[in-house]
């Protein structure tokens, strides 16, 4: 999730919960605390590229780190004799707690269990900035801290903006579960037979979505909008050689498995080796474009022959006016054929 969206629901939730006892100062605390998990971004710049893919939603954003930093925190201030010292602790586990579950809402995946478990977490039924779900509980904080209207009124703003923050995600989750049968119901009937499908928000206010079949020669994506006049999905194959990845370095290779989390597609391009993943939005149903996502780890070797590893995104077509519109369009029900500025054929195979 996006900075202010971690404030606010940090702040919010520690006012709801500990303003009684502690006053305005818990939405400071709360709002602060809920930062500290993305000091990881941070720390990237004192590693390289290999070792910095793994560092965010790693250990700071673990059950281990939120018990550690809550416990710690409740240990110092009442060595510093704080009259509250267990509930300031509570303040700090309540707002990164909110903070690891907003990240495990994305599709970006979040590794809870570190440093015990790799495995990475996610759920998909929020994009990473969404105004819709960050808006209410922002509108409904700031009542709570400048309004000049009595104590009362100002806490049940709050809660009323974070109450309807938090109905949205359950409402998001709901059409995720929706649009993820779709999508299995649409490549059953295709006769495709994944390993794993993987359906992701592409757009604030979960309208549109991408669902992906990961099979053993690549990707079948497809796009769904909620304002489709129709569930007759368009898929595109995206074919991968992941025999380009044996020539690399083992322990660099191993990294970048564990970054992509099983879901990635290899394809030589430009005299490079790419390795696509989903840790950004794909560009399949408003784009007919050879890229099946903006997020891609290029690779390739020195003249000694060591690994060459950079993390790489085509921020460039985001400003694209064409695209955009396109983008847009397509999010409110209008298919490329309906757009008038690209055709697709859904049974193109870009290879």
């Amino acid at each position: 999730m996006d900075i202010l969206t971690h404030i606010v629901i940090g702040a919010s939730s520690s006012v709801v919960l500990f303003e009684d006892q502690l006053g305005k100062r818990t939405a400071l605390v709360g709002g602060l605390a809920a930062l500290v998990p993305d000091v990881d971004t941070l720390l990237t710049l004192f590693y390289d590229q290999a070792d910095s893919l793994l560092l965010h939603r790693g250990l700071s954003h673990s059950i281990f780190f939120i018990l550690f930093l809550s416990a710690s925190t409740s240990i110092l201030l009442r060595l510093r004799n704080n009259s509250n010292p267990i509930r300031w602790g509570m303040v700090v586990f309540v707002a990164l707690t909110s903070h690891v579950l907003l990240d495990v809402m994305t599709s970006y995946g979040t590794r809870i269990l570190h440093p015990f478990s790799d495995s990475q977490f996610s759920i998909g039924n929020i994009n990473v900035v969404d105004p819709v779900f960050t808006v209410p509980a922002l509108m409904g904080l700031l009542l709570y801290l400048f309004s000049k209207k009595a104590p009362s009124k100002r806490k049940i703003a709050n809660l009323t903006g974070l109450g309807i923050s938090l109905i949205y995600a359950m409402l998001t989750l709901f059409n995720y579960l929706h649009v993820k049968h779709l999508f299995i119901d649409t490549f059953a009937r295709a006769n495709i037979v994944p390993e794993r499908v993987v359906v992701i928000p592409s757009s604030a206010g979960s309208f549109y979505w991408h669902g992906i079949a990961v099979t053993s020669a690549g990707w079948v994506v497809g796009d769904y909008s909620v304002f489709d006049k129709d569930n007759n999905i368009s898929l595109v194959s995206y074919q991968s050689d992941n025999s380009l990845l044996n020539s690399f370095d083992t322990d660099i290779m191993e990294k970048v498995m564990r970054y992509v989390d099983g879901v990635f597609l290899t394809r030589e391009e430009e005299g490079k080796v790419r390795v696509y993943h989903l840790k950004c939005h794909l560009t399949q149903g408003y784009e007919l474009d050879p890229s099946p996502s903006t997020a891609f780890i290029e690779l390739s070797k020195s003249d000694e022959g060591r690994t060459i590893l950079e993390s790489k995104m085509m921020v460039t077509k985001t400003h694209d006016k064409q695209l955009f519109t396109s983008r847009w369009k397509r999010v409110f029900g209008h298919k490329l054929s309906d757009v008038g500025t690209f055709t697709t054929n859904p049974s193109k195979l870009v290879q």
